[in-house]
Order: C-alpha cells, then structure tokens, then sequence
C-alpha cells in the first residue's frame, strides 16, 4: 500500500488526467488524489487489524473497526468538514476518516499482539 500511495502521489495528475484533460479538474483531482494515496499505508492496518480481530472471534472491537471508517468518522466527516472548509473539507474526509480508523485499530491490535505475546510466554514457561 505504501508503494502504491507513493505511486499515486506522484502521477496524480497524469492520472487524473486519463480520465478528463480539463486543466481545473487535473489539479483539483491531483489534490484530493494525493490526499487518499497519502492514508493508503494506514488502510493496510486497518484492513490486517479487522481481519485478524474477526479471525480470533473478538466481535466487538472487530464490528467496532468495521463501521469506523465508513460509519462513524466519514459520514461525520463528509457533512461537516464541506461546511467549514468548502472543496477542502470534501477532499479531506476519506483521508480523515482513514487516519481516525487508524487511531483506533492500533490499540486494538497492540491489546491483541499483547494478548498473544503473554499466551506464548505461558505455553513456554
């Protein structure tokens, strides 16, 4: 996702302009572009911490983690953040929502990851 965020950054405009050669679309495309491949190294996690809260059966934070992105912070997001920033403010919620949804599974996980580390050490003492 890194790799792929960093592509994205840097042919937004060529590849936006694939999809329409309107100089003012190019460079409002290119920014919001730039904007979503920036949090793409986040979607990794989150999408790793989800699938593995669901695999060990912890339902809740993994329900939690599910409706977090697209639920609690971009809905919020997109609604509120036009209203204050206008073109900015639509730009900015995916991304926002995604760094939010990070900033939530991250605990989560590292609960998880210590969950695991504790088990390990009990099997082999």
């Amino acid at each position: 996702m890194t790799v792929m965020g960093v592509v994205g950054i840097i042919f937004a405009p060529e590849l936006i302009g694939l999809v329409r050669n309107d100089p003012e679309v190019v460079a409002v495309g290119a920014r919001a572009w730039r904007l979503q491949c920036a949090t793409f190294p986040l979607t990794g996690w989150v999408v790793f911490s989800n699938m593995t809260l669901q695999t060990i059966g912890d339902t809740g934070p993994a329900t939690l983690l599910a409706g977090a992105r697209q639920g609690a912070f971009f809905i919020p997001a997109v609604l509120l953040l036009p209203r204050l920033m206008e073109l900015w403010g639509v730009m900015l919620a995916q991304p926002l929502a995604d760094v939010l949804t990070f900033a939530v599974a991250v605990p989560l996980m590292l609960r998880v990851l210590g969950q695991m580390k504790r088990a390990e050490e009990a099997a082999g003492a």
